[in-house]
């Protein structure tokens, strides 16, 4: 992971904090998201956000 990919990660959270003055995980969870994809789209990885998995006592997981 390049150091300008991580650079472009931290101002956007600076962002988000700064705007939404929230620090938890779903108000930063989409640029953290936006640097994983930005290390994973040259290698011909893609990110799955989440899955959900239904248990055996019919709950459902969400990984």
């Amino acid at each position: 992971m390049s150091r300008l990919q991580i650079q472009t990660y931290y101002k956007k959270l600076e962002s988000i904090i700064q705007h939404g003055g929230s620090r938890n995980e779903q108000s930063i969870r989409g640029a953290f998201e936006n640097l994983l994809n930005s290390y994973c789209e040259p290698k011909n990885f893609i990110v799955v956000p989440e899955l959900y998995y239904k248990t055996k006592k019919n709950t459902s997981v969400r990984l």
